[in-house]
């Protein structure tokens, strides 16, 4: 490397340790990253829900046309996503599918 580009590693080097010798500064970084870390947990897990429920919705019109009845539908759909939605959310798909 040339002695420009070292000099100029140095000076980035030295404004990152003095911007996080900063408690301000620091806090403010931790707050974002906080945050960001936060709405990604958020959006994964919207994600994961709305996988769930199309793929419910995709159950609930394969049985019918295999000709099984709402009733052992929503008991099987109940026993196989209880942890994640509860019996009226899918009973609701149900009535829009």
């Amino acid at each position: 490397m040339n002695l420009i580009g070292a000099r100029i590693i140095e000076k980035i080097r030295q404004k990152i340790t003095e911007m996080n010798a900063d408690p301000v500064w620091r806090d403010t970084i931790m707050d974002y990253e906080t945050k960001l870390a936060e709405e990604r947990e958020y959006g994964e897990e919207k994600g994961i829900l709305s996988a769930t429920v199309n793929a419910i919705k995709k159950i609930i019109r394969r049985n019918r046309s295999y000709g099984v009845s709402d009733s052992k539908t929503l008991e099987d759909l109940t026993e196989d996503y209880h942890d994640s939605v509860s019996r009226d959310q899918i009973e609701q798909m149900m009535k829009e599918a």
